[in-house]
């Protein structure tokens, strides 16, 4: 995807519910060009409604440590942590999925063109959050406009010295 600074980037992640699975924890990770903005929701459909879980059945925590299944210790833009009742009575009401939604903003530090911007997601579960599933990453792209502003003199441009150039949204 690609964003312009100062926009607003959604993401969402969805987490397959196992059979007796506990300690789920969902870990997230944002490079230094976005700004995690701390509104997450969590929904998942029971038949065609889709319903907002609420926020007591897991807590957001911001720049959490965890150490990892390889004994490496690395730091995160968040983690949601769910309550293990509420991944049980998914389970048992016969709910296989829930998602996560969020959003980012791209902000001044974002890389430009090149290596794009990431976020990277993952889940811990199990006893003492021992197990991991693979990392899902996606890329936020922004891109640099080069713009020359100059006059005629007869045939020839001629650049403008200090000339500025704004771009403005429709707003």
């Amino acid at each position: 995807n690609d964003a312009d600074i100062d926009q607003k980037v959604n993401y969402k992640s969805t987490i397959t519910v196992g059979v007796g699975a506990t300690n789920y924890v969902m870990h997230d990770t944002m490079e230094a060009g976005l700004t995690f903005n701390n509104d997450v929701v969590v929904k998942y459909l029971n038949g065609d409604e889709e319903v907002t879980v609420a926020a007591t059945n897991y807590t957001v925590v911001p720049n959490p440590s965890h150490e990892k299944a390889d004994g490496t210790t690395e730091t995160h833009t968040f983690d949601v942590k769910f309550e293990d009742a509420f991944i049980a009575d998914l389970e048992k009401n016969g709910i296989t999925s829930f998602t996560v939604y969020y959003s980012a903003t791209l902000n001044e530090n974002a890389n430009i063109v090149t290596d794009g911007n990431d976020n990277t997601v993952y889940l811990s579960y199990g006893e003492d959050s021992t197990w991991e599933t693979a990392e899902h990453k996606t890329t936020t792209y922004t891109w640099k406009i080069d713009v020359l502003k100059y006059t005629m003199d007869g045939t020839s441009k001629v650049s403008l010295a200090g000339a500025v150039f704004q771009l403005l949204d429709p707003n």
